[in-house]
């Protein structure tokens, strides 16, 4: 699967993530899968820039300060619709590729986050995908995923008939063999001390199995585990990779997520290790926190991957848990 050339912003140590969206008073419960959604279409503006605002409010100040707010934070817009204005102003843009390209994009972004955040108001947008979903196919990689996703969401909530469906290669925004390959280098960053220190995680037990299954894995060309045996040394790289700041966490780290994209997370290492230290991840140099985000984003748009965050009402508005948005090393 190829996803041919990809826009690369360079990582920093300061990213801009997306917006930290509250909690939608119509959730009674947390839900990633949609506020990843709402989050990465949120960032569709953002990447296409003002040029694909301006025509959708054509100078009108009521409608620029409508759209601004909203883009702003969506999430202060869960209990409304918007203006009739606003509404037929989207849905021109939205229906107008030959007018400007990108405000098809951007319009159908808001459109879909509309829906998403107030359900019990949501438009049909079935129209949208029959007759421009090749358009949003031709999208950039990132752009293309967040609307797909979009749509998928809104297909989940019954808010899409059956046949709105994206395909598998909609909805990624990298193949597999792109996170792979800025996976494996941190694995292979593993010291001789920190080999050591990690085959003896297992409270010393079947120690020389364990250095011996590690250091065999570090120099095979995929590092994948052999098939049909996990233990030796899955055992010890995952209790690693489950406390930070232990000696070779961040190595196991990699070990595990390279693991979790290639089995699409069947043993829930990765869900349940970002549940807990999603903001260890967040804290990471920017080379290693885009890999990791990069296979929780792959996990995400694969639909194998929906932590749980039973207390996020109680989270300030800092605490942003979502994937952060076409980071690349």
């Amino acid at each position: 699967m190829s996803f041919g050339a990809l826009p690369i912003i360079v990582a920093d140590t300061n990213p801009t993530f997306s917006v930290s969206f509250k909690l939608l008073p119509s959730m009674t419960s947390f839900d990633f899968r949609n506020y990843q959604a709402l989050s990465d279409l949120h960032q569709v503006h953002k990447f296409l820039g003002p040029a694909s605002i301006y025509p959708i409010t054509q100078n009108n100040n009521a409608l620029f300060k409508e759209l601004t707010l909203f883009l702003k934070d969506p999430s202060q817009y869960s209990g409304m619709c918007f203006s009739q204005a606003m509404n037929d102003a989207l849905w021109l843009a939205a229906v107008s590729p030959e007018t400007n390209p990108d405000a098809v994009l951007t319009a159908a972004s808001v459109l879909i986050m509309a829906s998403l955040s107030n359900k019990d108001s949501a438009q049909d947008l079935s129209w949208l995908w029959e007759e421009y979903k090749d358009i949003y196919r031709a999208a950039t990689p990132p752009v293309r995923a967040a609307l797909m996703n979009g749509f998928k969401r809104l297909r989940h909530s019954r808010l899409l008939p059956d046949d709105c469906k994206p395909s598998e290669e909609d909805l990624l925004t990298r193949a597999l063999s792109d996170v792979e390959e800025i996976l494996i280098p941190i694995a292979r960053s593993m010291t001789s001390a920190e080999i050591e220190s990690v085959a003896a995680a297992d409270y010393g037990m079947d120690l020389e199995k364990h250095m011996g299954a590690l250091t065999d894995l570090l120099d095979s060309p995929t590092l994948a585990y052999p098939p049909g045996e996990r233990w030796f040394p899955a055992e010890v790289v995952e209790l690693t990779s489950h406390v930070q700041g232990r000696t070779g966490w961040l190595p196991c780290s990699a070990i595990m997520l390279l693991d979790a994209v290639r089995t699409l997370d069947n043993r829930s290492n990765a869900e349940f290790r970002f549940e807990s230290q999603w903001r260890d991840y967040r804290r990471l140099p920017a080379r290693e926190r885009a890999a990791f985000h990069a296979a929780l984003r792959y996990l995400y748009e694969s639909d194998a991957f929906n932590p749980q965050f039973p207390n996020y009402h109680c989270f300030d508005t800092d605490n942003d848990v979502s994937l952060c948005w076409n980071e690349w090393p």
